[in-house]
């Protein structure tokens, strides 16, 4: 460690040793402070229930907690005290904090609103924002657009330009709708938007722009086009679609990302973040109820060649374009429900999380929309020949579908990539409970919630960083296990969520007791 020092204070090149110097210290790092020690003699027990979430500024010298019981604690990050408290923040759980520069930030509430505060006035807030008919479960801050990105359980996403404040409020705009979405996230460059889903996949947004999304991806279901890729069957209202996956979309090109540990369809993408380089992504997902898994997919788009269309492929998809299928009367499809419990931090069941994603004012139209196979069309009663229904509109037929397409099979516009880097399996303690895992500020450690406590997860033995394009292409043939580099159990509940400094290896972690415990390296 002196020689690393003594060569870096005189300007003399690495000699490779970077990884064992960040080993040493990643290694090093155990628990120095606690919230609860931070308790004055004679003072009231705080009792904010569980941590659900952790933020901090740009300078990492604040560090914001949303509680289950509706508060929000500010510490200095530097002395680890608590230096505000907002106990009635919002009228029901609060979620999730973003925050927008270094003094302002947003949180997000089962009470299905957002709040804007400033850090030099927290008596009051800023602004409250009203769009979401759901639990508001994710915050985002687009720099480059300037916009405020929320998503929320009624499946929206909204962006808020804050900056325009108007006497009925900000003004907001529905850019994307998606069923059973849990989380959004931004790319720290600002040129990919994540989401993942109930539905077992994640769907990635390339060359992002917020302004013409809602134009871009107007009408478009993943969930129904992810359908159409499993069951390998044409459906034309998905179909119509092929050009959102092209590699020649300028803009808000789309990407499903499918492929997951062995054993395990991922039937819940619980928690979401993005690499602070824009490497990858980091996932928590549920199997079932007894297994859970952190995996660490590319985010990149391949630089292979685009893959040929077939003549016959692209010829009958433009016909469906133009005029799609019959409908008629038919059962819709089953379509496969997790009985996965959970919630994002609220001791709720999940049946009635899950009710939430069920409600008939979106999963009904997309079942609609995904009932147009070739078979059923070709049962469907002549009298239902005038008319068919494309997300409960009825519109007049236009144009019947030639017998030589119905029986043709879907042909992916794009070759599927794989993209699962790494992966290990995680304990499953409170599964009513969504625990939020987070990079460290250089993106080489992953701080994952394990039972009472909280692994630190590298991609090798040595801490390398994550591998350039050179290396990693061999990566994702064989997916590698992540390795536990240390394992800190210093809580008397379940961890939910970790967090890292922006600035230092500083972690901090909350627990579903009400615990916020800090850690540095000890050299």
């Amino acid at each position: 460690m002196e020689q690393y020092l003594s060569r870096r204070e005189r300007g003399f090149q690495s000699w490779g040793d970077e990884n064992f110097i960040m080993r040493r210290i990643y290694t090093s790092i155990n628990m120095f402070n606690s919230y609860h020690t931070n308790q004055e003699s004679g003072e009231p027990v705080r009792v904010g229930g569980a941590i659900f979430n952790l933020e901090f500024n740009a300078d990492g010298n604040v560090m914001v907690a949303a509680t289950e019981r509706k508060s929000v604690l500010v510490f200095d990050a530097i002395t680890q005290k608590e230096i505000f408290k907002v106990p009635d923040a919002h009228t029901d759980c609060v979620n999730c904090i973003k925050f927008v520069d270094a003094r302002i930030f947003a949180t997000g509430s089962d009470d299905l609103t957002v709040a804007m505060w400033d850090l030099r006035n927290m008596r009051e807030k800023l602004r409250v924002l009203h769009g979401h008919s759901n639990w508001v479960k994710n915050i985002e801050y687009s720099p480059k657009d300037k916009l405020l990105v929320t998503s929320s359980f009624d499946g929206s996403i909204l962006t808020w330009d804050t900056a325009s404040y108007t006497e009925q409020g900000l003004i907001s705009e529905r850019v994307f709708h998606v069923s059973g979405l849990l989380r959004c996230r931004i790319s720290p460059m600002g040129d990919k938007l994540v989401l993942c889903t109930s539905g077992g996949y994640i769907m990635v947004i390339h060359r992002l722009d917020l302004t013409t999304l809602n134009d871009d991806l107007s009408g478009f279901k993943p969930g129904v086009y992810r359908l159409m890729q499993v069951v390998d069957q044409y459906i034309p209202v998905a179909a119509k679609f092929d050009h959102l996956f092209s590699r020649r979309q300028k803009r808000n090109r789309v990407e499903l990302v499918t492929d997951f540990p062995e054993r395990n369809d991922a039937d819940m993408i619980l928690a979401l973040q993005i690499h602070p380089n824009s490497r990858c992504m980091l996932t928590r997902v549920s199997y079932d109820e007894n297994r859970e898994w952190t995996c660490i997919h590319d985010i990149n788009e391949d630089v292979t060649n685009m893959k040929k269309r077939h003549p016959s492929s692209t010829s009958g998809r433009a016909a469906s374009a133009s005029g799609s299928g019959q409908d008629g009367s038919s059962t819709p499809p089953t379509r496969r429900i997790s009985n996965y419990n959970r919630t994002n931090g609220r001791g709720g069941t999940a049946a009635h999380a899950q009710h939430l994603h069920e409600q008939p004012e979106s999963f009904p139209r997309d079942i609609w929309a995904a009932e147009l196979t070739v078979q059923q069309r070709a049962i469907r009663p002549t009298a239902y020949n005038s008319v068919h229904v494309i997300s409960s509109e009825v519109l007049p037929l236009r144009q019947a579908i030639p017998a030589s397409q119905r029986h043709r099979p879907f042909v992916d516009p794009e070759p599927k990539s794989k993209k699962l880097m790494y992966y290990i399996s995680e304990a499953n303690v409170k599964p009513t409970y969504i625990k939020e895992p987070g990079f460290s500020a250089d993106g080489r450690i992953i701080c994952s919630p394990y039972d009472n406590g909280v692994r630190l997860l590298g991609y090798s033995a040595d801490c390398s960083d994550y591998p350039i394009y050179t290396t990693f292409e061999e990566g994702k043939q064989s997916p590698r296990q992540m390795v536990v580099l240390a394992h800190l159990k210093e809580h008397q509940d379940a961890v939910l969520c970790a967090k890292f400094s922006p600035r230092e290896p500083l972690l901090v972690t909350g627990c579903a007791k009400g615990d916020v415990t800090w850690y540095r390296p000890n050299l």
